[in-house]
């Protein structure tokens, strides 16, 4: 019965029915045989069950956001790029924040943070951190974008971008969307054209993570030809492909995971020519923003697990642990004397200190841990940048091989003297420069 009509399936299914119940008389008898009308009532009731359930998997995808909602984004990039006679392996993760400030009937006010971060190699291990953008943009139900041109992040935009109709599995639709690159301070954006296909509702799994989503696959070609190239470092041409797939929570509004490959052809001025590979794989978290309450609630019961007073004048002298409100979190401070001068093997003392803060950190499996190495302005600058990145690799390492934490949600990063939290003119100022910083990360 292929040539019925589709606008109308109810009646198109009613119309089958009835003619296969005088087909199967024609076959079997001229009087209304036991065996059609049993069928008839059978197949009436397969096609309402059908029916129902073609109803139940139709659904309207967008996003649903709304002010104090914030979504994270880590993202695991497996990336090789090769340029004349040489090839790169590295590990990049990203980790963007979502804030949404106020929303309108169409759009809401997204302020948002991507950290970076790198480990070469291809190799389990920590990643070091590595820069911090911030930006500014708008995000319709639809999933489009709008970004003003002074941001460079977020580099892929508008990806999923849905119809503004019912989806049914095995619908396809097209969408625009955009990718923004920055070489050297030259930016430039690429329009492309997604094209998406609904598998329906699946479940998903990666690297202990799961979930149940609507199922989308895209695909996108990319091509751009630079019409004034300034420089002999900017592409005069970038082509490649895009192939993911993105699990979407039609319920909530927010994507929860996606597995995307990119590939791009970069052609330069001199005939270089470089290519670069990339794997994401990216786990959402949905949650509404902390308030200053709770922050300050969390960070008084990190004080009471460790034995820190909230008042720094009530501390033991001999306590070489701190707890501070910081902007990124809760920060867990482990004062100097937990190292040699000049060195960054971890004392034995400062090795039990870690227990007892590992434990602290064991119940925030889903936030990030951030390590950072500081010293006093006494020396060098590079000398000193070295030695903090050191000491915060030293940590974290004994964080992940005594203490078992997860590695892929630990980072470090050296800043020398320059994120003093006194004053470097006493020594009393000095000593509480020279730490090292296990941040748990809030916002």
């Amino acid at each position: 019965m292929d040539f019925l009509p589709s606008a109308d399936k109810h009646f198109s299914n009613l119309v089958e029915a009835v003619y296969r119940y005088w087909l199967l008389n024609l076959l079997f008898s001229k009087k209304p045989s036991i065996f059609a009308l049993s069928y008839f009532v059978f197949y009436l009731g397969y096609l309402s069950v059908s029916s129902n359930d073609l109803q139940a998997q139709a659904k309207k995808l967008e996003w649903k956001l709304s002010p104090r909602d914030v979504l994270e984004l880590n993202e695991f990039h497996d990336v090789k790029f090769r340029v004349p006679g040489q090839e790169v392996r590295r590990q990049d993760k990203n980790r963007i924040v979502l804030l949404v400030e106020d929303c309108s009937v169409k759009s809401c006010r997204i302020d948002s943070r991507f950290d970076t971060y790198v480990r070469y190699g291809n190799l389990k291990g920590p990643f070091r951190k590595e820069q911090t953008f911030e930006s500014k943009f708008f995000i319709q139900k639809n999933g489009l974008y709008t970004v003003p041109d002074e941001y460079a992040v977020p580099n892929l935009r508008s990806v999923p971008g849905f119809p503004d109709h019912e989806v049914e599995p095995g619908d396809s639709w097209s969408m625009p969307a955009e990718e923004s690159f920055d070489f050297n301070g030259a930016r430039f954006k690429i329009p492309v054209k997604a094209e998406y296909t609904s598998f329906g509702n699946k479940e998903w799994s990666w690297d202990g993570f799961k979930g149940r989503g609507e199922k989308i696959h895209y695909s996108y070609p990319i091509f751009y030809q630079n019409p004034n190239p300034s420089s002999a470092n900017l592409p005069v041409k970038v082509y490649g492909m895009a192939r993911g797939v993105v699990y979407f929570d039609a319920e909530q509004g927010v994507p929860q995971y996606k597995d995307i490959k990119l590939s791009y052809t970069f052609v330069y001025r001199d005939g270089r020519i470089t290519e670069g590979n990339f794997h994401i794989n990216g786990v959402y978290q949905y949650r509404k923003k902390l308030t200053d309450v709770a922050k300050n609630e969390l960070g008084d019961k990190v004080r009471k697990q460790l034995g820190v007073s909230a008042n720094p004048d009530d501390s033991k002298s001999d306590n070489p642990i701190n707890v501070r409100n910081t902007e990124e979190g809760i920060s867990i401070s482990m004062d100097s004397i937990l190292f040699d001068t000049d060195k960054y093997d971890l004392k034995e003392k400062a090795i039990q200190q870690l227990g007892k803060i590992a434990k602290v950190l064991e119940q925030h499996p889903d936030r990030e841990i951030r390590i950072s190495g500081h010293t006093d302005n006494q020396g060098g600058s590079d000398y000193n940048l070295k030695l903090s990145e050191n000491r915060a690799k030293s940590v974290l390492d004994s964080l992940v091989k005594k203490y078992n934490l997860e590695s892929n949600r630990l980072s470090y990063q050296g800043y020398g003297d320059t994120k003093p939290i006194a004053s470097n003119k006493t020594e009393d100022g000095r000593k509480q420069n020279r730490r090292v910083d296990i941040t748990i990360v809030l916002e």
